[in-house]
């Protein structure tokens, strides 16, 4: 959900200020919840690839938008609907 709102105020035009700070709260936040897992012996394999899949999204929703404002010609025209 950080990253959506990130991703948000991203193409809104405040990239600059606010992709470092949202990204060093993921980071400190994807941090502890591993910590967290490991301290109460909750890890799993299933959690490992939920974890990184997450990560995977996340990304996305704070580097697509700033993509988006850099090339929006490219992001209009997808395959096949040009």
């Amino acid at each position: 959900m950080l990253s959506v709102c990130g991703g948000a105020w991203i193409s809104a035009g405040l990239m600059l200020l606010v992709l470092p700070p949202v990204l060093l709260l993921r980071m400190a936040l994807n941090a502890l919840d591993g910590m967290l897992a490991r301290r109460t012996g909750s890890e799993s394999l299933l959690g490992k690839w939920l974890n990184e899949l997450g990560d995977v999204i996340s990304d996305a929703a704070l580097y697509l938008p700033h993509a988006a404002r850099r090339f929006p010609r490219c992001m209009r025209c997808w395959p096949g609907s040009c």
